[in-house]
Order: C-alpha cells, then sequence, then structure tokens
C-alpha cells in the first residue's frame, strides 16, 4: 500500500510476536504493535523505530490518521491580533528603559549540591512506568543510577514483554514493583547513613 514490493529490510526492536503493521498509503512510516505492549513508529528506510511508547493494555491493532506525521511540529494556535511593529514596541516602551544584562541574575547552586539533587530527584521520583519503556541497551548500563534494580528484574521484564498471560504478567509486575520499592527504600536509607556519619579526622603521624 505504501509503493514498495517485495523484502524492503529487516527491522529492528520489536520483542515477541507482531499482532498488526499498519501503513497508509504513499506514506514513509508504518506503525506495529505486538505481544511486548509497545507502539512503535518506524520510517520504511531506517531500520530502528522513531518513536516507542509502553501501553499497559494488551494491544491487538493499529490504526494510523490519514495526515499522520510523528516530526510534524504542533500547531500554535493564532491569537487574531496583529503582532506590533519594530516602531510601535519602540512607543509601548518606558521612557528610560534600557536593556541590560545585569536587569535578571539567576544565582546557580555549587555544582556538588546540583548533582546530588538531581540523583535525589532521578531515584524518588521516578516512575516504574518509565523505567519499563527504556530501550534495551540502557538496562546494561553499568553507570545507571538504577542499574541494580535492572539486574534485579530482568527476568520479570523478560516475562512482561514475551509472555500472553494476564496471570503470569500480573505475577511479574507485582514482583517488580515490590523489587522497585525495595531499591528506593535502600536508596533512602543509604543517603541518610551518609547524611549523619560524622566525618572521621585523619591523625597525622609524626
Amino acid at each position: 500500500n505504501a509503493g514498495y514490493y517485495g523484502l524492503i529490510r529487516k527491522y529492528k526492536g520489536c520483542v515477541g510476536a507482531i499482532r498488526e503493521i499498519h501503513c497508509k498509503q504513499g506514506g514513509e512510516y508504518f506503525c506495529t504493535v505486538g505481544l511486548d505492549r509497545y507502539i512503535r513508529v518506524y520510517k520504511i528506510k531506517e531500520p530502528k523505530p522513531v518513536h516507542q511508547l509502553y501501553l499497559k493494555s494488551r494491544l491487538t491493532s493499529v490504526l494510523m490518521k490519514p495526515d499522520f506525521d510523528p516530526e510534524a511540529e504542533p500547531s500554535k494556535p493564532e491569537s487574531g491580533k496583529p503582532k506590533p511593529t519594530e516602531e510601535e514596541d519602540d512607543l509601548l516602551s518606558k521612557p528610560g528603559e534600557e536593556e541590560s544584562d545585569d536587569d535578571c541574575i539567576i544565582e546557580e547552586p555549587p555544582e556538588e549540591e546540583q548533582e546530588e539533587e538531581e540523583e535525589e530527584i532521578s531515584v524518588q521520583d521516578t516512575k516504574l512506568e518509565n523505567l519499563l519503556s527504556l530501550p534495551e541497551h540502557v538496562y546494561k548500563d553499568t553507570s545507571h543510577i538504577f542499574y541494580e534494580f535492572f539486574k534485579q528484574s530482568k527476568k520479570q521484564r523478560k516475562v512482561l514483554k514475551t509472555t500472553e498471560s494476564d496471570e503470569e504478567r500480573g505475577k511479574a509486575l507485582k514482583k517488580i514493583r515490590k523489587q522497585f520499592q525495595d531499591f528506593k527504600n535502600q536508596h533512602a536509607k543509604a543517603a541518610d547513613l551518609d547524611l549523619k556519619e560524622p566525618t572521621k579526622k585523619k591523625r597525622k603521624l609524626a
């Protein structure tokens, strides 16, 4: 339907069986859904998906709108008022008002405090659904802050992607939620111990 015939290329990213593929006539994109509960958007000329999203429900079909374009920028609603010209801007500006780089000064915290704050937010405020929708290569990143959790939940994540049984998927998801909460609790305790532990002074040898 898209103007291509025969084998174009092999596409990567899907885990398990694919339930449906849809492509609009003459379009350069197509969508897939399958047992791993991901909806993926592919460009026909590229082997990897340009967009993907994990959905909780079982996916059996997908339909693309006729004007579907994942790379199109959202249109801004027009207010109906014409933009003021440069002369009007000059007239509207207050007399004696001059532009200056010192009008707005934002003080940034030290880098160490900023890193600690970002790490705390990334652990305590991260949602499990966001971690389950990450690309596969992220789970192998040993420097990732959730790497230990990724190791513990590897078996259950595989069940979620490859098993069609709702009962088995429910058990796996329940176990992943417990592992995720245990990891967050351990991280919080470790952070508290670091704050409470007094700094030890080293004795100088004469």
